[in-house]
């Protein structure tokens, strides 16, 4: 079971070409009931030629793999990429996900007038950090040399920091009791964005939360939350 719960916390990328040529493809071979949560990002191969990638996880990557076992395509081999970026898949229709909500109770429903912020390619947008990316001289390396980061003290709900391996990780307090102190940085464009997602890798998400700086107003914002399928 617990096997089944990283697979399906993992993200891949296959290349769409052969008898995998398209989304529809993918999802039948995959066995899948909708095309609605794939998404498909446009890549140049290495002979500098447009390709299509579609997005899918563990799971059913192995389902595919058997797929093609029984339904030989000659001469063809999938390509298969894992990606260990951070995802983010911010739902546009809900305030899936957002850290220590369960968005799928009634009182969590998005009302007929609501838009779920921060939109997924929405920039600037606020992130909180707990951990080294609070450290400016960390964003420095990953960003660029001259970056100045301009943090504010703030803080969270909905989380609480735990021990994984030896670092402190951010996981959802359902009970939304727990505050988790640390910094916000409004990131600025989605080239920083996928910096950051490569540095926290494929164990953390990003999801939604809401970041309280002061006196102001909370900020809709976004943060690194650990995928708890990857503790042991």
């Amino acid at each position: 079971m617990k096997e089944k719960r990283r697979l399906r916390a993992s993200t891949f990328l296959v290349k769409l070409e052969g008898p995998l040529h398209s989304v529809q493809t993918v999802i039948q071979a995959a066995y899948k009931s909708s095309a609605d949560s794939t998404q498909v990002l446009a890549a140049t191969d290495l002979s500098g030629q447009p390709s299509s990638l579609s997005k899918i996880n563990g799971i059913d990557k192995l389902v595919i793999e058997r797929w093609l076992r029984e339904n030989p395509y000659p001469g063809f081999t999938p390509i298969f990429i894992r990606d260990l970026n951070a995802p983010k898949d911010l739902s546009s229709t809900s305030f899936h996900p957002t850290l220590g909500l369960d968005t799928t109770l009634p009182q969590y429903r998005l009302g007929s007038d609501e838009i779920p912020r921060p939109a997924q390619k929405e920039y600037p947008a606020w992130y909180f950090f707990y951990g080294t990316l609070a450290d400016s001289s960390v964003l420095a390396k990953l960003l660029s040399s001259d970056f100045q980061a301009e943090y504010y003290a703030a803080k969270i709900r909905g989380g609480a920091l735990k021990t994984w391996v030896r670092y402190n990780v951010l996981v959802d307090d359902p009970s939304r009791t727990n505050l988790v102190h640390g910094k916000a940085l409004l990131v600025q464009t989605r080239e920083e964005e996928e910096r950051l997602r490569a540095y926290e890798t494929h164990v953390y998400e990003v999801v939604r939360c809401s970041i309280e700086m002061g006196s102001e107003e909370p900020a809709n914002g976004l943060t690194f939350r650990f995928i708890t399928d990857m503790m042991d």
